[in-house]
């Protein structure tokens, strides 16, 4: 189980991994919804950043349905190379 915050995740498996991070496939326990978690290393606020811009410009345009919903970043300023709930 990983916690963030007030919320909870299950991780299953981890989807992809790059220089600069890991994506993992989580189910979140309260919304029983399967989500994606990116863990940064170091952790990018600039990159939530545009993607929440990116989501805002875009609420009415037709290919916004092609973005995944970006609710939320957790950030930690220690270096921390554990995945989540690892």
């Amino acid at each position: 189980m990983c916690i963030l915050g007030d919320e909870k995740y299950i991780v299953e498996k981890q989807l992809g991994k790059g220089t600069f991070g890991t994506v993992f496939k989580a189910t979140d326990i309260y919304k029983n919804k399967a989500v994606a978690l990116k863990c940064q290393k170091p952790p990018n606020k600039w990159e939530f950043y545009i993607c929440r811009e990116l989501q805002a410009r875009l609420a009415e345009h037709p290919l916004r349905e092609r973005f995944m919903d970006i609710s939320c970043g957790y950030f930690d300023s220690e270096k921390n190379t554990s995945p989540p709930g690892g």
